[in-house]
């Protein structure tokens, strides 16, 4: 497995624990200012964590038997395969989706800034104490973007 494919797979497994625990106990919480301190360092955390090198070693004390093997020879010999020259592998399959996965989240949330802007041109603002509302006729649901209320 390459560099990229294990560091992927670290995060993601860090970013699972880490919603795991927010989902559990802290998603009812009316702290929202801490809940997205949490959320937003728990991403922190699963990215930078994967890059660090923690190894912990076991000391050992007196000598270590150590076994004697017989000379092992390897030689090479070109075979003949009838295999095609581009081989696909497990690992390129799971780059393939989880890539793919990655651009369809962000193709998604691109298009739902997208509705945003237009709706932020579209329609009229108020602007209130510390946020700014935009009185919509089309969404269906409430939803706030930073200070913007849609």
């Amino acid at each position: 497995m390459n560099e990229l494919s294990l560091y992927l797979l670290k995060s993601a497994v860090g970013i699972m624990v880490f919603y795991t625990f927010y989902w559990f106990l802290l998603r009812r919480e009316t702290f929202f200012q801490l809940n997205r301190f949490y959320l937003l360092f728990s991403l922190l955390v699963s990215f930078i964590l994967p890059l660090l090198n923690l190894s912990f070693g076991v000391a050992m004390k007196g000598d270590l038997a150590t076994g004697l093997l017989a000379p092992l020879t390897i030689t090479t010999a070109a075979a003949e395969t009838d295999y095609p020259a581009f081989r696909f592998s497990v690992y390129d399959l799971l780059a393939i989706v989880y890539w793919s996965g990655a651009g369809f989240f962000l193709a998604r949330i691109l298009w739902q800034l997208f509705g945003f802007a237009i709706q932020w041109h579209k329609f009229p603002r108020i602007a209130r104490d510390r946020f700014t509302v935009v009185v919509t006729s089309t969404v269906k649901s409430p939803a706030s973007f930073f200070s913007i209320l849609f």
